[in-house]
Parts: structure tokens; sequence; C-alpha cells
């Protein structure tokens, strides 16, 4: 049966980051976490080890409190930490889990709740960029979310055309949908590398693939006379 550890209050300043930890943020994400912390307050303990009380788990939220601590000018509090006696591998091979090991987004579903939240009673346009940042949003991400749900509530820039009708330019898009994050920035990848390889557009690619245009360069089989 699995353990349920109990947090325990340590004091920040015995709190010692690990200079290992491989986990970076953008400056919005961090300004997002700070904002959360301000307005909701310290929520998820931090993860320690033992030896050291060296941080695990939570380098970015004991750096959000010492921020805010500075700017409202008041001593850091104690912060709730669950603290793990675990030699140094053990303590690395858990930092990289923490770290990796996370959920996905179900698009349309986050769709759904974004405009729950903020449909008041019409989301506005455009959308709420400061609210959507401290989420941890980019306007334009949230955007797309939101389109999953309601097509017609952020319609795409008309593309520009051709004499003849064709649209030309890099604006010509299109929005698939995946089951994750890793299987989207994989496809994302190998198109590409595909379409540099290719001297093609990425769509064109996709086109081929499914036999709607024909590879360039490819032969055509002539028919038997």
């Amino acid at each position: 049966m699995f353990k349920v550890h109990t947090a325990v209050p340590v004091r920040v300043a015995d709190l010692n980051p690990a200079a290992y930890n491989p986990r970076k943020i953008s400056p919005e994400k961090f300004d997002a976490l700070k904002e959360s912390i301000r307005e909701s307050g310290f929520l998820d303990p931090l993860v320690v080890q033992k030896k050291g009380t060296r941080i695990i788990g939570g380098h970015q939220r004991l750096r959000a409190v010492k921020e805010l601590c500075t700017e409202e000018n008041v001593a850091c509090p104690d912060l709730p930490c669950i603290v793990l006696d675990l030699d140094d591998k053990r303590a690395k091979k858990l930092n990289v889990k923490l770290n990796k090991i996370q959920g996905d987004f179900e698009a349309q579903l986050l769709g759904e709740l974004l405009i729950d939240i903020y449909d008041e009673p019409s989301l506005p346009l455009p959308l709420p960029r400061d609210e959507f940042a401290l989420l941890g949003f980019e306007q334009d991400e949230a955007e797309r979310f939101v389109r999953l749900v309601e097509p017609d509530r952020f319609p795409l820039p008309a593309t520009p055309s051709n004499e003849d009708g064709t649209s030309f330019g890099k604006s010509v898009t299109l929005s698939l949908e995946f089951d994750s994050v890793s299987l989207r920035d994989k496809v994302k990848k190998l198109l590409v590398a595909n379409s540099k390889t290719a001297k093609q557009k990425t769509g064109a690619l996709v086109a081929q693939a499914l036999g709607l245009t024909k590879r360039k360069g490819a032969k055509t089989k002539k028919s038997a006379a």
C-alpha cells in the first residue's frame, strides 16, 4: 500500500534549492504563479530531501514566495514540506519524475471551462489578456481552446488570394487535435523535418499523405497501349 506523507512546516531560510534542478519557467508563467499564491495562498507542499533540506520539487514556488515577501516587505513564513529520507540518486530520480509526470489538458473541456469562467454574459473580444496570463496562458493559446467549443467566437483571419482565387502564404493554416501534447510535438517535428528535406510546405506533405495530391517530382505511370 502506498504511503500518504504528512507535510511539516520548515523555515524558508533552511531550504536549499538543488543546483541540478532542470525545470525552467517563463517569466509570464512565473508571474502567474506568484499571482496565484498571492490570491489563493500557498497550497501545494514542497518536496524536500532530508539530507541538507534540499528541494526536490517546488523550486519555482519557493522562489515565488521569496519574491512576494520581499515585495511586501514581510518575513517569509514557514512552508509546508514533505521531507523524505532519500539518498542523492533517488532524490534526483524523484526530481525528474515530479517535473516530467504531468497530465495534459483535454482541449475541448478546457475550452468549455474557460468560457464558463469568463462568459459574463459573453466572452469579451479580445479575450482578457491579463486574466489569461494569470492562468499561465498566452492570449492566442486561450483563443484556440475557446474556438474548439465555439468556432464562430474567434474566426480565423481571411487569407490573401491570388487573382485566380487561390490562397497563398503562411496564413493558410489547419488546426489538428491530438490526444496528447507529446504526440502533437512529435508530429510537428517530423513534418517540419520532412518539409525542409522535400522543400515543400507542411500542408502539402499532409495532402500527399492523404492521397489528395501527388508527391512533388513523382512520375505518373503511363497506361499500356
